[in-house]
């Protein structure tokens, strides 16, 4: 009885998950649990939930509990891999994904987890190495090649990065990260600085709360002589610095405030001051991806 009521309940969560009810959903779930503490579909189902819910941990003690009772139960691998990765967990991500994918190469989402824990480890090769498999089951998959991009634009392979970007929006023309990294690009290269705020521009239009879009337009307007527009893209990113507690860059676009009001209205750029060192992290492509 204990096991039909524990059935009849998992499929009563489903219901109401389906229909956007979580809550109610959860409470079906952990009623089916009570019923049958090895429900594993339960146990699975109530992980998921967690995770649309942020609850990253709870959701991992919900797959521990699939894999104590059935260590082969392959998905449990694959979802406990994501929840790792959204913890910060990069390395016990990876590793419930080599376990599903050696059992099934091919599970693209698998192999985007595994993609991702390793870009965000700084294992760049192997990131894209992943990229390639998942792009190559899914062409039309436009975080792999934004992230790939990102990975090739770190590995200072601007003409793959640019193709990657470029397909980004070939895929989806309103992905402000693509827009962004294009705009990064031009920046580092030292090339259109009217391109680079072009890009930038469009970052903001489609994401106006985009801090990092604003640090750089910022300094690409004052290399035009766009005096006012920089400073206050710098006030904006300052602003929104200090509303998210970073007092790191709150205090550098201040820095960059106070140099070009100080700088003479025909200023030419020279390597003093801070202007400079922020251009010349151009050289430093991993401190802007």
């Amino acid at each position: 009885m204990k096991n039909f009521l524990s059935s009849f309940l998992t499929g009563w969560g489903d219901s109401n998950f389906e229909k956007g009810h979580a809550q109610s959903a959860l409470e079906a779930f952990n009623q089916a649990i009570s019923f049958n503490p090895n429900n594993v579909l339960a146990y699975i189902r109530r992980g998921l939930i967690r995770i649309d819910l942020n609850d990253y941990k709870g959701a991992i003690e919900d797959f521990n509990q699939v894999i104590r009772i059935d260590p082969n139960y392959v998905p449990a691998y694959s979802h406990r891999g994501y929840a790792y990765l959204e913890l910060g967990n990069y390395k016990a991500a990876i590793e419930d994904c080599n376990r599903v994918l050696g059992l099934n190469p091919n599970n693209v989402l698998t192999r985007y987890t595994k993609a991702i824990a390793h870009l965000r480890l700084g294992n760049l090769k192997i990131a894209i190495e992943n990229f390639n498999q998942v792009i190559l089951s899914n062409s039309n998959l436009e975080d792999a090649y934004k992230y790939r991009g990102f990975a090739y634009a770190q590995l200072e392979n601007f003409t793959r990065a640019v193709e990657d970007f470029n397909k980004v929006l070939q895929l989806n023309p309103e992905n402000f990260y693509a827009y962004y990294g294009l705009g990064l690009l031009v920046y580092i290269q030292n090339q259109n600085t009217k391109c680079a705020i072009y890009n930038f521009n469009q970052t903001l239009r489609l994401a106006p709360n985009f801090i990092p879009a604003y640090l750089y337009r910022g300094i690409s307007r004052f290399l035009i002589g766009d005096r006012r527009g920089s400073i206050e893209d710098l006030q904006k990113f300052a602003n929104f610095s200090l509303e998210k507690g970073d007092m790191e860059g709150y205090q550098e676009a201040l820095n960059l405030i106070i140099e070009i009001d100080s700088t003479p209205p025909n200023y030419t750029y020279t390597d003093g001051g801070y202007i400079s060192k922020q251009l010349r992290l151009k050289g430093n492509t991993k401190s802007l991806f």
